[in-house]
């Protein structure tokens, strides 16, 4: 039994983390004046103080304990607010207050509750904190002055952030659920510190001068506790710079990550084109990732990954992964997609078509007997046709509009929206599977009556974004407000 006290009713619970928070006694005018009266879990126990029954909790699974004191003081407004909040009814509330040993469960989850609350209003402070110029800013460990990359990578991967920016001569900042937060006890590096941070990444001398020569380097790299990280490094007002973005530990299932149940009818495909479209930071990768080791776990095929660079690292399970990297394994995409025809594949996965050749290569692929998997920045399914077509020169759309309306499977596109209770991000989808109508709209060109084909193919899975964020809207997982922006056609 606790200590008593004059505050209030002090509650203490052996299976709760919120031992010690207090709640005054209720206004109960026949409660004992002098004596504390202790509540436990024996029946028919007497209470040595006051040698009166202790009644038998109900229903609780916690060990609960909370004495009375001598004062008469009302049940706190944190208290009386909670059970607002909760939808308690106001007679319920005030036998409650007037009986607490009959309610120890309701006053636990209360309890509860008003911990939760306060968590969370903590955490918002937290992310709402800014520096003296209205930057957002988070603190991380102390560090020292030595920095090494995996330091500050320690606090990438504790804070959960998906993007390191660190630069020569300028601040360190991270991206957490799409907003960028300065780290405010890491001073600005000054050129030598940057410099050696982001050299001490790149592995090898010919990488280095191949820096130097470019200005430019993509490369993947391990963090000492195993996490992986795509790494760009740039210059910026002759600065070296760079951009970390980091890749996720294990390929989540697609149910996770909320995808159209609908996409598993591409994934039964042995042959064809299937695209993964949207902004650079929309989760592409992850859903790539996720579709690869749904046919990993379901099938014996050889997968062949193209990457710049290696971003998951796959285990094989039915399938066989060679995963080869720009650089590294290869010259170039359009090289590794020549050489693909000739290692027996049966999927093949191209990080990104960024160029014609590229792409005609990806289409010969499908057209060839192999599901072929790639990435386009692209927001939606008529965008991404008319991309794929308008990359060739206009004497050859025609023959490549043929191409495509015989090798594309589906098309799967998506943005990252904030979660209505701020706790992180969820994708909303587009999805369209290639039928005989829409085939004949890319085969003529007429993409404007891609998304009234969309419409027409609900039965068969398809799904147009707008609609899928409607849809999670109603489930309360997101706000209108944070996705209406992007359908700014609609509003006008």
């Amino acid at each position: 039994m606790p200590e008593q006290n004059t505050s209030g009713i002090s509650f203490n619970s052996q299976s709760s983390s919120s031992q010690g928070s207090e709640i005054p006694t209720p206004a109960n005018p026949s409660a004992p004046s002098s004596e504390g009266i202790s509540f436990g879990n024996s029946a028919g126990s007497l209470n040595p103080q006051n040698n009166l029954p202790n009644p038998p909790t109900q229903n609780s699974s916690a060990n609960i304990s909370f004495s009375i004191n001598a004062q008469n003081s009302p049940f706190n407004e944190e208290f009386r607010e909670m059970m607002h909040t909760m939808g308690i009814h106001p007679v319920q509330q005030k036998d409650i207050m007037d009986h607490p040993e009959q309610h120890l469960d309701e006053i636990q989850k209360i309890r509860e509750n008003i911990k939760k609350k306060k968590e969370k209003e903590e955490k918002e402070k937290k992310e709402n904190a800014t520096d003296e110029n209205g930057g957002k800013i988070v603190k991380v460990k102390s560090i020292g002055d030595q920095i090494h990359i995996d330091d500050i990578l320690d606090s990438i991967v504790e804070h959960k952030a998906s993007d390191l920016h660190l630069a020569a001569n300028a601040r360190v900042a991270m991206r957490i659920n799409g907003s960028i937060y300065f780290i405010e006890n890491i001073p600005q590096l000054s050129k030598e510190q940057g410099e050696r941070i982001i050299l001490s990444m790149v592995p090898n001398k010919t990488m280095q001068e191949t820096l130097f020569r470019t200005k430019e380097l993509d490369l993947s790299y391990e963090h000492s506790d195993g996490t992986f990280f795509r790494v760009n490094i740039f210059y910026k007002r002759g600065n070296m710079a760079t951009v970390m973005r980091r890749i996720a530990s294990e390929a989540l299932p697609m149910e996770k990550l909320g995808m159209p149940e609908s996409v598993l009818k591409a994934l039964k495909s042995k042959q064809g084109l299937i695209l993964v479209t949207g902004p650079t930071g929309s989760g592409k990768s992850t859903s790539m990732q996720s579709m690869l080791e749904y046919i990993n776990e379901t099938r014996v095929e050889h997968i062949v990954t193209i990457e710049d660079p290696i971003e998951f690292v796959f285990s094989s399970k039915k399938s066989v992964f060679s995963q080869r990297e720009v650089g590294n394994d290869t010259l170039s995409f359009a090289n590794a997609l020549k050489g693909a025809l000739r290692q027996d594949p049966d999927v093949v996965m191209i990080g990104e078509m960024r160029d014609p050749e590229t792409i005609s290569a990806a289409m010969n692929l499908s057209e060839t007997g192999h599901l072929v998997f790639s990435t386009l920045h692209t927001s939606g399914a008529p965008q991404t046709v008319s991309r794929v077509v308008n990359a060739f020169p206009p004497d050859q759309h025609a023959q490549v509009q043929s191409r495509l309306a015989d090798s594309l499977v589906a098309v799967l596109s998506q943005r990252l929206i904030p979660k209505a209770d701020r706790s992180g991000r969820i994708a909303i989808y587009e999805f369209m599977l290639v039928n005989s109508a829409i085939k004949n709209i890319i085969r003529t060109g007429d993409v404007a009556q891609m998304e009234n084909a969309i419409l027409a193919g609900q039965k068969e899975g398809m799904v147009l974004m707008k609609k899928y964020a409607e849809r999670k809207k109603n489930e309360n997982l997101i706000l209108e407000k944070d996705y209406m922006g992007f359908f700014m056609d609609d509003m006008m």
